[in-house]
């Protein structure tokens, strides 16, 4: 009986290696080759949560560090955005200087006499004019001066400034605003506020300049304007650019009539206006007007505080020469 129990043992052993599947160098299971690919992912450890969590915290650490970055950066933005507003009580607008008025070049005073000539409907003075304004024509103007056409008169005395002859060039603008030409009685109010005199006193050039404004003379208006807000008087001040901006285009009235509203406790509308009137002057190319608007936005006046854009409209009025810019650009644009 042990034999035959010792022969049933060998006989189930010698079964099994039977059924186990042959295993050979360079081959898989069974006789199938392996690949690289189930190599791999047999070789490929399996991760555990305490992985994922790893993980995890480290993009989350990343992502922090990045967020605290950008915060800093922004609050450092407005800090220094913010750092010029604390400076808006003491914001010091350019001075008003009216410019110059225009002194014809003999060009000009040429041009000036043909279309004279086609409107007074003088065919044959527009033909000598050709030739030059003559002693027999100047003769002739003249006498019409004198007979009382206020524009012939007007032209003599642009004729005479031309030539440098000051006294004549007066005689025929005090004419020519006796007959009624507010240009020429701007002129005369002009030259005697800044020469001293010139035969009225200050007061009278005053007088007379208010008077010319009256007649709708722009630049006698604008003269006023500049007067009044030298005095404090704002409304007034505003009150005469209003007016001269009836007759007159030029983007250095509108800068002056912008820093007036913005000068006194203006409405939101009226903080509004004055922008809107520096941005067209300064489209125009005045550089006064480019640097007023970089003061508002540097110090948050009429509209929200932009160290950027003040940079910007100061390197603008900077590019076109005006010297305050320059110095505002050593302080603050470096």
């Amino acid at each position: 009986q042990e034999q035959e129990q010792e022969q049933e043992q060998e006989q189930e052993q010698e079964q099994e290696q039977e059924q186990e599947p042959a295993f050979e160098e360079g081959r898989g299971v069974a006789g199938h080759e392996e690949t690289e690919s189930s190599t791999a992912a047999l070789a490929q450890p399996r991760l555990k949560w305490w992985d994922f969590f790893g993980r995890g915290a480290l993009w989350c650490g990343l992502l922090g560090i990045v967020s605290a970055m950008g915060v800093g950066y922004g609050l450092a933005i407005w800090n220094a955005e913010s750092s010029l507003a604390l400076d808006r009580s003491s914001l010091a607008f350019p001075e008003l200087v009216f410019p110059e008025p225009h002194l014809d070049t003999q060009e000009e005073i040429w041009i000036a006499a043909r279309h004279l000539a086609i409107e007074k409907q003088r065919l044959t003075d527009l033909v000598s004019l050709d030739a030059g304004f003559s002693t027999e024509l100047r003769a002739d103007w003249e006498q019409l001066a004198d007979a009382g056409d206020p524009d012939i008169a007007f032209f003599l005395a642009r004729w005479a400034r031309v030539e440098g002859d000051e006294p004549e060039a007066r005689k025929w603008l005090e004419r020519s605003f006796r007959q009624g030409n507010a240009d020429a009685g701007f002129l005369l109010g002009w030259n005697a506020q800044k020469k001293d005199g010139e035969g009225l006193s200050s007061v009278e050039a005053g007088n007379m300049l208010s008077r010319v404004a009256a007649l709708g003379n722009g630049q006698a208006s604008w003269w006023l304007g500049i007067e009044r807000f030298e005095e404090e008087n704002f409304p007034e001040a505003e009150r005469f650019f209003e007016q001269a901006l009836r007759s007159e285009t030029h983007p250095l009235l509108k800068t002056h009539l912008a820093i007036t509203l913005l000068s006194q406790r203006a409405s939101a509308t009226q903080e509004g206006r004055a922008i809107q009137l520096l941005e067209l002057a300064a489209a125009a190319g005045e550089p006064e007007a480019m640097y007023t608007l970089g003061l508002c936005h540097a110090a948050g006046l009429a509209t929200s505080p932009s160290l950027s854009r003040a940079r910007a409209w100061m390197r603008k009025s900077d590019y076109f020469g005006y010297a305050a810019a320059g110095s505002w650009r050593a302080t603050y644009d470096g």
